[in-house]
């Protein structure tokens, strides 16, 4: 039996996803590449020759594992405060039983259709198990919510015990606040110094219109919905600014954050963003953003960033499918002046990068173990409502 493989196909994304052709990758059987070369008709010189487009494992910075449980559940197009609610009122409704059965098909799913790697969200450890067996690389953001004006040593020792609980199985896991309107300035105060300089930290941001109308007067249905759920917040006194920016403020400048959905960021909002905050990623699930408020961001602001986009899926609640090229397709399929190149780029390196697991994944370069993952049917160097993904290796 040979103890290393050549494999090529009519394209390979190579190095940071410039696409080539007459290529050829030499992988031992773990799947390190050990050689990389452009060779002459790959088709018939190679030990395997794949019809479709190479290129590394995604990379799925934002997911929500433990919310595999609502698949199909909750209505679409609701904006995002009644979606908010609906999962709310949906928890009152679960069956723990058949919980680790889900989460454990999403994990195989996500791997299925090509993730090697997540930033999975948890409020609790009941992805725990999965992700202590799974063959994904997992960074376990802890997520807090608390709009207590004081929030409680409870509250705090729990999100210390579920790190400390992930941490036990050597799962990389970082505390990190829900969004802007969901903690308390000291909860997010206190999030923020638990840290150290080294941790990542994730928040979602603009996601709704009425996030921005609660920092600017303390008005709008987010406000309102936070009501519905028991916060008080007549402590809390409106900024006149965005969340974006007054939210950001707590942060400092060298702080590795990841700001997710976006979808109502303002090209005034980046601005400011990128030239305070010198870590500062985004992250973009479209399909999500359809299912909530039937609206995606406006991309084409955000290019002068790509190096720091990322993508994600969130989770089933808000999805139909945990798959990346998925996503690329929906970006594409609006914004088609966006060319595949950049979106491998974001589904791969940019993502591996912001894990800080780039050492070995993200791209197609000698001594990684990347993965590699097939994409076809596609139309050239463009995907298609056919195009699918597989792994390789």
């Amino acid at each position: 039996m040979k103890n290393t493989i050549s494999i090529s196909a009519k394209y390979i994304a190579v190095n940071h996803n410039k696409i080539l052709k007459d290529c050829e990758l030499t992988i031992d059987k773990n799947g390190l590449i050990i050689r990389f070369e452009q060779i002459s008709n790959p088709e018939k010189n190679s030990d395997c020759y794949y019809n479709g487009i190479l290129c590394p494992g995604f990379i799925n910075t934002h997911c929500h594992l433990e919310l595999a449980y609502l698949h199909n559940k909750l209505p679409t197009k609701t904006t995002l405060p009644d979606f908010i609610k609906n999962i709310v009122y949906e928890k009152r409704n679960i069956k723990r039983e058949e919980v680790q059965r889900i989460i454990k098909n999403a994990d195989r799913k996500m791997q299925e259709n090509g993730i090697v790697a997540v930033g999975d969200i948890s409020n609790d450890i009941s992805s725990l198990l999965v992700k202590s067996t799974s063959d994904l690389y997992y960074h376990t953001f802890i997520e807090l919510f608390g709009l207590v004006q004081h929030p409680s040593d409870e509250v705090k020792e729990n999100a210390l015990s579920i790190q400390e609980s992930f941490k036990d199985k050597h799962l990389p896991a970082s505390i990190t606040p829900h969004a802007p309107y969901s903690v308390s300035p000291n909860l997010l105060k206190w999030i923020i110094g638990e840290h150290n300089n080294d941790q990542l930290f994730t928040i979602h941001n603009q996601e709704t219109a009425s996030e921005n109308d609660l920092f600017q007067s303390k008005s709008g249905s987010v406000k309102d919905a936070m009501e519905e759920l028991g916060a008080n917040i007549d402590y809390w006194q409106p900024t006149g600014q965005n969340s974006i920016q007054s939210t950001l403020n707590y942060f400092k400048k060298h702080h590795k954050l990841l700001l997710v959905h976006n979808t109502f960021t303002s090209k005034e909002d980046i601005d400011y963003a990128t030239s305070n905050f010198e870590n500062l990623w985004w992250c973009f699930c479209p399909n999500a953003n359809l299912y909530i408020e039937n609206k995606l961001p406006s991309i084409p602001l955000f290019l002068d960033h790509s190096n720091r986009i990322t993508l994600g899926t969130d989770s089933l609640a808000s999805n139909n499918e945990l798959s990346i090229l998925s996503e690329m397709k929906t970006i594409q399929k609006h914004y088609p002046e966006t060319s595949l190149e950049q979106l491998l780029q974001w589904a791969t390196i940019n993502g591996a990068k912001f894990l800080g697991i780039d050492d070995q994944f993200g791209s197609l370069e000698v001594g990684k173990r990347p993965g590699l993952v097939l994409i076809e049917n596609t139309d050239g160097l463009k995907l298609t409502d056919q195009s699918t993904a597989r792994r390789i290796t």
